[in-house]
């Protein structure tokens, strides 16, 4: 996750309905690209393009269910940056 001016983002903070709603979206999805075969030479390219869309969707899903984590790690690094940085100037 990039943060051009270097704030931390608020966070999402989903509801436990939210995030049933969009890890069963993530799941569904997941079994249907599982499930997909390529053997029809004359759809191929189609489906592999189809494919990869639904792959991105399922990509955003995950990265929307941990998004709250990875902000809340970034705060955790930049303040034991801040920390590092104060502890080294005190020396």
């Amino acid at each position: 996750m990039d943060n051009d001016d270097n704030s931390i983002p608020p966070l999402l903070e989903l509801t436990e309905l939210q995030r049933h709603i969009i890890s069963g979206m993530h799941s569904d999805l997941t079994e249907l690209l599982a499930s997909w075969r390529f053997n029809d030479p004359a759809n191929k390219e189609l489906l592999m393009l189809q494919h990869a869309a639904m792959s991105g969707q399922r990509d955003q899903l995950r990265k929307l269910l941990s998004y709250d984590d990875e902000v809340k790690q970034m705060a955790a690094d930049k303040a034991a940056e801040t920390l590092n940085l104060n502890s080294e100037q005190e020396t």
